[in-house]
C-alpha cells in the first residue's frame, strides 16, 4: 500500500471527532487548582485508563494522584479512584500509565516526600498495579532507590503482562542510608514487573553512566517500548558535556533477561534532544529526535532498528528540509510497520505548524517531501501521534490562534482512503492545552486534554475515537 503523505482529503473533521467529550476529572478552581499532568493508555479491545495529578485548593501545594478506567465490554467508566495520599507539589512531572490486553494497568508517578527541611527534596518513584481479576488496585510499591529525586518516569507493558519502568534518578553524594542536601549525581534506572511471579524485580537496574549533575545531564523523558516477543528498547538523551546531548539506546532481551550495551544513535558531535520511539510487533523499531546541525538549525532525524539483522541504521535519515527550528518530535507505528513522525516546525515571525513524514515499511524509505498537518498559526506545540494495527493514525497538538488563545486540535489519517482530514478539528471551544492520544489495535482510543473556563477552572476531558 502506498502511503499518502502529500495530500489532504475531503473528509470532514466533525465526522472523525463527533463523539461528545467526557469530563474525566472533578471541577477545578478558578485560582488554578484542579487537574494537571496526565497520561492515557488504551489496550487492544478498547479498555482505557486515564491517570492524572489533582492539585488541591486547600492546603495549598498538595497533590493527589487519581485514575479512571473505561471497561470496553460494558461500555462504562469507573468512578474517580485515588491512588495516592496528598503530597507536596514541589516536583511537576508527568505521570505514566500502561494497560495490557487483559485490562491490568500500571500507574507510575514521582512522589515527593514530606520534610520539614525546605532545602531537602526527596522524590521516590511509586507504582500501583490494577488487577483486573480482582477489580482492585494493589498497594503502592517504591521502585526507585531510597534517597534522591526520581523524575521523568515512563512505562510499557508486553503481551504477557510484564511491565518495564524507566526513569532518571538524582543521587546524593554519600551513603544511601544518610540524607544529603545535594543531588550531586544522576543516572537512569529501570525496574521490571514479572507477570509470572506477580512481583517487581528486587532492585533497580542502572542503565546509564552515573554522571555529575551540573547542568541537567538528561533532556526530556526516556522512552521504552516492547515488541511481541517481550524484548524492549529504551531511548534517552544524555549529556556528554555541558549543553551537548546525544541519543542513546539499550535493548532488553526477554529470553536471557539481559541488557545490551548502550549505543549512540545521534551524531556525537552535535546536540540532540526531544527523542521518541515506536516499536512494531516484529521488533522493528523507529527512533526520532531533534538534532542541532551547523548551518541548518534544529532538524528531525530518524534511525530504524531491524529485528532480523539486529542492527540500527548506520546513517540517520533527515525528515525536515531547510527549516530553522524543529521541536517536539514524536513517532507512532502501525500493524505493518509503517511509521508516522510529527513535530512542531517553526518558520518566520515565530509562526509554526505541525510537520509530518511517513515511513513506508514495504518500500523501506521515508517520504521525501513532508507536508504540514496544520495551518500555519502563531504557534503549534506539543504534537502527539498514535496509530492502530489497520494503519489509521491520529495526531493532536496545541495551536495558538491570532487572539492568543490556546486550543487543542486533532486530525486523522484514514487508511482506507489514504488521506488526512481536509482540515484539523478543534476539540473544544474552551481554552485547552496538553493533549494526549492513545489508540488500541482495533482503532478504539481517546484524546485527552485540559480545559479552562470561568466556572469549572481546570478540568481533564477525554474525547472518544474514532
Amino acid at each position: 500500500m502506498a502511503l499518502a503523505c502529500a495530500a489532504l482529503g475531503a473528509a470532514s473533521a466533525s465526522a472523525a471527532f463527533d463523539a461528545p467529550p467526557l469530563r474525566v476529572s472533578a471541577d477545578g478552581f478558578v485560582n488554578g487548582a484542579g487537574a494537571q499532568l496526565s497520561s492515557v493508555a488504551v489496550n487492544g479491545r478498547g479498555d482505557a485508563v486515564v491517570f492524572w495529578q489533582h492539585a488541591q485548593r486547600k492546603p495549598r501545594r498538595r497533590t493527589t494522584m487519581l485514575a479512571r478506567r473505561f471497561d470496553a465490554p460494558t461500555g462504562t467508566w469507573s468512578d474517580i479512584e485515588p491512588l495516592s495520599a496528598p503530597s507536596r507539589a514541589k516536583i511537576k512531572q508527568d505521570p505514566a500509565v500502561a494497560l495490557d490486553d487483559a485490562a491490568n494497568a500500571f500507574a507510575v508517578w514521582p512522589n515527593t516526600l514530606d520534610s520539614t527541611d525546605e532545602a531537602l527534596t526527596m522524590a521516590q518513584l511509586k507504582a500501583r498495579r490494577f488487577d483486573a481479576a480482582s477489580g482492585a488496585w494493589e498497594p503502592a510499591v517504591r521502585l526507585s532507590v531510597r534517597h534522591g529525586v526520581a523524575v521523568s518516569p515512563t512505562v510499557a507493558v508486553d503481551g504477557r503482562g510484564n511491565a518495564l519502568v524507566v526513569w532518571y534518578q538524582y543521587l546524593p553524594d554519600g551513603p544511601e542510608d544518610v540524607r544529603h542536601h545535594d543531588n550531586a549525581f544522576v543516572a537512569m534506572y529501570a525496574r521490571r514487573f514479572d507477570a509470572g511471579t506477580g512481583r517487581w524485580d528486587g532492585e533497580p537496574i542502572q542503565l546509564s553512566e552515573r554522571r555529575v549533575n551540573r547542568t541537567g545531564p538528561f533532556a526530556g523523558s526516556p522512552r521504552v517500548r516492547f515488541d511481541a516477543r517481550g524484548d524492549a528498547t529504551v531511548l534517552w538523551a544524555e549529556a556528554v558535556e555541558e549543553r551537548r546531548h546525544v541519543i542513546h539506546s539499550r535493548r532488553y532481551d526477554a529470553q536471557s533477561r539481559t541488557w545490551t550495551p548502550a549505543i549512540t544513535l545521534s551524531d556525537g558531535g552535535n546536540s540532540a534532544f526531544s527523542a521518541d520511539l515506536a516499536t512494531a510487533a516484529s521488533g522493528d523499531t523507529t527512533a526520532v529526535w531533534v538534532e542541532s546541525l551547523a548551518g541548518r538549525g534544529d532538524v528531525v532525524r530518524s534511525k530504524r532498528y531491524d529485528a532480523q539483522t539486529g542492527q540500527w541504521d548506520a546513517v540517520a535519515s533527515d525528515l525536515t528540509g531547510a527549516v530553522p527550528t524543529a521541536r517536539f518530535a514524536r513517532v507512532a507505528v502501525d500493524g505493518t510497520g509503517n511509521a508516522t513522525a510529527v513535530w512542531s516546525q517553526f518558520g518566520s515571525e515565530r509562526r509554526s505548524k505541525v510537520g509530518i513524514a511517513r515511513y513506508d515499511a514495504a518500500a523501506g524509505r521515508w517520504t521525501p517531501a513532508p507536508v504540514s498537518l496544520s495551518a500555519e498559526s502563531i504557534r503549534t506545540i506539543r504534537p502527539q501521534v498514535a496509530a492502530d494495527d489497520k494503519g489509521n493514525v491520529v495526531a493532536t497538538w496545541s495551536g495558538f490562534a491570532a487572539d492568543g488563545a490556546e486550543r487543542v486540535q486533532a486530525t486523522r489519517f484514514d487508511a482506507a482512503t489514504e488521506h488526512w482530514l481536509a482540515a484539523p478539528a478543534v476539540m473544544s471551544p474552551e481554552r485547552s492545552t496538553s493533549s494526549q492520544v492513545a489508540l488500541g489495535a482495533g482503532g478504539d482510543g481517546y484524546i485527552t486534554w485540559f480545559e479552562y473556563n470561568a466556572r469549572k477552572g481546570r478540568v481533564l476531558v477525554a474525547g472518544a475515537l474514532p
